[in-house]
This record gives C-alpha cells, structure tokens and sequence, in this order.
C-alpha cells in the first residue's frame, strides 16, 4: 500500500470516531452543534474513502463523489457553527453555494486538465471559502472565549491550507487522472495535512460541544426548579465573572422585581397556589425577555433580570410588558383575581460593580412598593440616592 493509501485509510478513521464521540455527547442533551459535527464527520471520511478506489472506479466518479463529500462535510459543519453563535439558520445560503458550487465542479472541473492552474485552483477554493467563513462566523458570534477563538484559528489555518494545496497541486501536479493520484507526492502531503487538521478540527469541536454540553448540565444544577430560573449565587456569578458586566457587555439595564403582596397569596390560597404564580412568571420573564439576558430568582418572590446591550427605553417596555402579562393572566386557583408586580429598573455600566447595580435597582423597587405598587420606577446611576433615602424608603414598604 503506498504512503498516501495508507493516509487515507487513517484519515477515514479519524472521521468516523469523531462523528461517533459528536453524537454520544449529543444525544442526550439533543445538541444540534454536535449532531451537524457528526455528519460533517461521515462525509469527511466518506471523502478518503472514495479516494482509495481511483484504480478502480472510472475518474470523474472518483473526483466527483471526493469532492462532493468533502463540500457536504465542511458546509454540515458550518451549518452547526453558524446556528450556534449567530441563532439564525443558514441552511438555503449554504445549499445554493455548495449546489452552484457541485454545478462549477462537474461542468467546468471535470473538463479542465487535472495539473492546469483553473483545476488546481477551482477545486480548493470552495473547500477554503466554507472553512474561512466558519471562522468568521465564531469571531462575530455572541461569545469568544478562549476555546471559541481557538476552534476559530483552526478553521482559519484550515482555509489556509487549502489555498496552499491549490498552488501545490498547480507546482507538484496531482497526476494525469485519479488512477495516478494516489501515487503522487501531491497526494502524500493532502493526505497528511489533512490528517493533522481534521484531528485539530475534531478535537477543536469536540471540545467546544462537551464545554456546552456539561456547561448545559451545570445550568439546570444551579436553576431554580420551581421557576426554571437561576439562583441567587448562580445568577450574580454569572453577572460578575461570566459574559456580562465584567465580560464583553458593554451597557445595558437591571431590573429587580418583587411580587406583590405575596404572603397574602400564600395565605389566601395556600402556598401551592403561590408557588404557581412564582413558576408561571418565570416562564413570563423568559418569554419576553430577549434570549441572551440572564434571569434568576433571588429566592421568594423576588427575580432578578440582566439585559446586555439594552437601552433604558427598552427596559421599560419590557417591564411593562412583563407586568400586564401577568395581571391579566387568569390562575385556575383564583380565576378573577389579578396579580401585580412592582420592578426597579437601573442601568449598568462596562465593570461596573454588581452589588453597586443591584443597590440601585432596590433602591427603584423600594420607590415603586411606596408609590402605590404594580408599577416600575427608575433609579440611575449619577441620582446619588443615599443611605438615609435608601433607609426611608424601606420604612415606608409594607
């Protein structure tokens, strides 16, 4: 078996036992990410495997199912990539290129000579493009941390290699057919870079869903399981030490909210009646605040909400919004009774201290208990309310 066959055997290995740790790690908690890997992967050592058969399968066959292979497994993996930092689906865009791009392969490819530039060139670049914009996709996503920019340089060194293989297959020459191919020194350094970059790449990726997987798992271990929020801890170690006030949010607004009178709930209607209210406005808060804010419960009948990159007006809205939704919510229990909720709402800065945060919004909480309830009010940062009103205002919350 020459050097390069033998590559190609490992290369159809690496594929298949990375696409089958993607869907063990998977499957449990229906990662989408993982599973896009795993086909990603298939295809990937589908893409060797057509290789080995060159002597035996005519040319184009052989050239057409590598590269459709290979296309298949880098847009699977995009696909993941992209649904995963940025939400929105980027199934049809990558549908059309890697169509037009089968099209470009199988009329003009296959009829170009296989050591011409048009050939060398044409059958790397939509392998490059796709890698290149995988990167791109993790850089501008919702989240770098230090295991994000690294699965990104991979995917960039990855798009660098195949612009490196299009001017080695253009100076070395690939073979005269795919007979030959495998048999060329061309062949012997695809195959290894290959090898190299796809066990980087599924380490890379592996890594990326196990830390979001357990990560996933961490959550509901810190999440309130009456109101499905996070915990007081959970909550404030998220705000100070994850992506917000001492990460990459820049501004945005708090809101402290406290229902009212809900000792007078618990025993009117009992106490299963208020854990009801408590679990239906967490599932309120989740519904309309936006996806990448941090919810919690600060333990009784108080909820705490972050908003990253939200303006003070949109704040507002929100708290309105949350608010008429659950007084006009009708409980089984008490079907005509109506159920408010009084929110303080302050807005913080880039690292700003969380407990200097959280002051403020008591603060506007206290303000709105005072004025009457089932209202918000707003407490910002250069009001320089003081301990004495701090303390007054306490006074005068029942």
């Amino acid at each position: 078996m020459p050097d390069a066959g033998f590559l190609l055997l490992i290369n159809v290995s690496i594929g298949v036992l990375f696409a089958a740790s993607f869907v063990g790690f998977s499957r449990q908690n229906g990662f989408k990410l993982g599973y896009w890997c795993a086909a990603g992967f298939v295809a990937a050592a589908l893409t060797p495997l057509a290789e080995s058969f060159a002597e035996t399968l005519p040319a184009k066959l052989v050239s057409s199912l590598s590269y459709g292979f290979l296309l298949t497994a880098l847009s699977c993996i995009f696909i993941g990539v992209w649904q995963h930092y940025h939400v929105a689906r980027a199934r049809m865009p990558t549908l059309v290129f890697s169509f037009t791009s089968i099209l470009f392969h199988q009329f003009v490819l296959l009829e170009a000579p296989r050591d011409g530039a048009l050939h060398a060139i044409g059958y790397q670049l939509s392998f490059a493009v796709l890698s290149f914009a995988s990167a791109i996709a993790i850089i501008a996503g919702r989240r770098r941390r230090s295991l994000d920019l690294a699965v990104s340089a991979i995917f960039a060194l990855s798009g660098i290699q195949f612009l490196i293989k299009s001017w080695l297959a253009y100076q070395l020459t690939t073979g005269t057919s795919t007979q030959t191919y495998i048999y060329s020194q061309y062949a012997l350094y695809s195959q290894t870079a290959g090898a190299i970059l796809s066990l980087s790449l599924g380490v890379g990726l592996l890594a990326l869903v196990v830390s979001e997987v357990y990560g996933t798992r961490l959550d509901r271990a810190f999440r309130d399981s009456l109101s499905g929020l996070l915990g007081r801890d959970a909550f404030i170690e998220a705000a100070t030490h994850g992506e917000a006030i001492d990460g990459s949010w820049r501004q945005g607004c708090f809101l402290l909210a406290d229902l009212d009178r809900f000792k007078t709930v618990n025993d009117t209607f009992g106490h299963a009646a208020g854990d009801m209210v408590i679990s239906t406005f967490g599932n309120l808060l989740l519904e309309v605040v936006p996806s990448r804010s941090l919810c919690g419960r600060f333990g009784g009948e108080e909820f705490a909400v972050l908003l990253p990159e939200i303006e003070l007006a949109q704040a507002r809205e929100i708290a309105h919004e949350v608010a008429a939704r659950l007084e006009h919510h009708k409980f089984a229990f008490a079907p005509e009774t109506h159920f408010t909720v009084s929110i303080g709402i302050t807005v913080f800065r880039h690292r700003e201290q969380f407990s200097t945060v959280l002051k403020r919004a008591d603060v506007a909480l206290y303000r709105a208990k005072r004025l009457g309830r089932n209202r918000h009010e707003i407490d910002l940062p250069d009001q320089g309310v003081g301990r004495e009103e701090r303390r007054e205002l306490a006074k005068n919350v029942a």
